[in-house]
């Protein structure tokens, strides 16, 4: 027969233990009980020798490590089945006697739910001792069925679509996957969500296809600050990834009688993906690449903070013309640096006449009470219907632009602009308050970026700079073979700051020294088949051009381009074939 019995472990606080206990076998009527002898002893329960933690608690995103010990006195193997009441459970790693688990509740706990994990720890003759772990809860109760994951090798993987009223919380180096599964945000009944919707909890945090959603959220009263303000996904002070996720509708509209989808907030709150930095001495790096960005309130992807940021093939899409609020895309600031690629980032537009939105945001310096943004990369992107498609806003206290060179690269990218739907009014395809950014090879259309369109008004590119005093190579001294077609030479003209600036006269004189400079000739076409050209026109909004040349003799050559009273000059080396 075999009987149920549970008692305390007094030196085991949090900690409770079940035992089943096992007595003689059963005889057959007719057989000698045990023969003439004494019975055989039963066999005897496996024994625990050590359990850590032994008083528990958590908050939403806690990792909790689990372990027990135990010994078998009949000298059999162990076998260890751990379970939970709500949350997370790994998969349990045992080494000799000793088998180790993983808990976490990601976001909260069901209503009137302590939480507990069990584990029952059995011996090869089936008699089995059972512990029981009860963690003090130190967060929310659940409004909804908590997202139902499962976790192994640092991966929480998320097993369906799932509804929460309180933020996720990634646990320390571990990886969020969502197989496409979407994560709804509601408000609380009788309340208002707060925060994000998924966050890190320590610092390092993965993200990868997962789906973000707000869903009717709606507050009366002041705008929410701090860590109250609404975000989709959040990664704060870590380093990690987000990648291949779709966040969309991230906003709070206000209440309003009769109308169930309330009205659209201007609070300045509302961003699909966010990574934030407050520690400055210290660099975080992220990775942000192919995720999908809408319906936002305020912002499509902030990087703010000391961040190494790469934010690759990204689409953000904002609500095009709209009166309450004006919009960014994609923003980096206060000290933020890295590369921002092949993105594509369109309708951000306010018809206010007190701000313009911006496609792609750089902002920092006093003026910002922030740190200035320095040596960032924006380039190959794809940004279209914004009322600035590329906007350096960095200033010293004053509002002048930066006393030291930023050195932000503008390379590459296409901007376009239709109409003119800006209140203020002002549209720039590319706006710089100066720093000595580098700006150049960018495609410029539509009436919405074209000078003519509003003189005063709309602008292709509008730098804050001084008179031109130089021509600065933007390309490198080249290493070309003689009699061979040299690579493009991009020549600007820039103010003393490194400013972007057009002289006037704007055409500049082409000319050549040195033992190598007999004989070179210049072209405007890259295989130097066309006529020969002997100067150049520096007056496009970018205040650049370009040019090729070949030269039949080794050598060194300099190259000088003078309008007679800005110039600049390079040294070029010819080698033989």
């Amino acid at each position: 027969m075999i009987r149920l019995s549970a008692r305390t472990l007094p030196w085991l606080a949090g900690v409770w233990m079940l035992a089943w206990l096992g007595c003689a076998a059963e005889v057959a009527p007719g057989e000698e009980p045990c023969g003439t002898g004494a019975c055989e002893p039963a066999p005897l329960l496996p024994t625990v020798r050590a359990v850590t933690p032994t008083a528990l608690s958590a908050v939403p995103g806690e990792l909790v490590r689990l372990s027990v010990s135990a010994d078998d006195p009949n000298g059999g193997p162990l076998m260890f089945a751990w379970k939970a009441s709500t949350g997370t459970l790994g998969v349990p790693v045992q080494t000799g006697n000793t088998s180790e688990v993983l808990w976490t509740a990601l976001s909260c706990v069901p209503v009137g739910l302590r939480p507990t994990v069990e584990v029952t720890v059995t011996n090869a003759g089936g008699l089995s001792v059972r512990l029981r772990f009860e963690v003090a809860w130190n967060g929310p109760a659940c409004g909804h069925p908590p997202c139902d994951v499962t976790l192994d090798s640092g991966v929480l993987s998320l097993k369906g679509d799932c509804t929460t009223d309180t933020p996720v919380f990634i646990p320390e180096g571990h990886t969020l996957e969502g197989f496409e599964h979407w994560i709804v945000a509601r408000d609380p009944v009788g309340g208002a969500f707060k925060g994000a919707i998924v966050r890190n909890r320590g610092e390092r945090t993965f993200v990868r296809n997962l789906k973000v959603k707000a869903q009717g959220l709606q507050k009366d009263g002041p705008c929410d600050g701090g860590e109250d303000r609404l975000r989709g996904i959040l990664l704060q002070d870590a380093t990690g990834s987000v990648t291949r996720t779709e966040v969309v509708d991230i906003r709070r509209n206000q209440r309003s009688e009769g109308n169930p989808e309330g009205t659209p907030r201007g609070c300045q709150e509302g961003i699909a993906i966010e990574v934030r930095n407050r520690d400055a001495t210290v660099t975080k790096t992220v990775e942000l690449r192919n995720n999908q960005v809408r319906g936002y309130q305020k912002g499509g992807i902030l990087v703010t903070g000391r961040v190494n940021a790469t934010v690759v093939e990204n689409g953000v899409t904002g609500a095009g013309p709209v009166a309450h609020i004006a919009q960014n895309g994609l923003q980096l600031s206060d000290g933020a640096t890295g590369e921002v690629t092949r993105n594509q980032v369109s309708g951000h537009a306010y018809t206010g006449s007190t701000d313009v939105a911006s496609g792609i945001l750089v902002a920092g310096g006093p003026y910002f009470g922030m740190a200035l943004v320095r040596d960032a990369l924006i380039q190959g992107n794809t940004v279209t219907g914004n009322d600035i498609g590329i906007y350096l806003d960095q200033a010293e206290a004053d509002g002048s632009g930066p006393a030291t060179a930023t050195r932000i690269q503008v390379v590459g990218n296409t901007l376009r602009n239709e109409a003119v739907t800006n209140g203020y009014p002002y549209q720039a395809a590319i706006s710089d308050l100066g720093g000595g950014n580098i700006l150049h090879s960018n495609e410029i259309s539509g009436a919405g970026y074209d000078p003519v369109t509003q003189p005063g008004a709309t602008f292709a590119v509008d730098v804050v700079a001084g008179p031109a005093s130089r021509v600065t190579f933007l390309t490198p001294a080249r290493t070309v073979a003689a009699g061979a077609c040299s690579g493009q030479v991009l020549v600007q003209s820039q103010d003393a700051g490194g400013n972007l600036s057009t002289a006037s006269p704007a055409v500049f004189s082409l000319t050549a020294s040195g033992g190598a400079a007999s004989g070179l000739t210049f072209y405007a076409d890259s295989a130097c088949a066309g006529p020969m050209i002997s100067a150049v026109e520096l007056s496009t909004p970018e205040a650049a051009g370009a040019f090729f040349f070949k030269v039949a003799q080794t050598g060194t050559v300099a190259l000088t381009v003078s309008n007679g009273s800005v110039s600049g000059t390079q040294e070029q080396t010819v080698v033989s074939f």
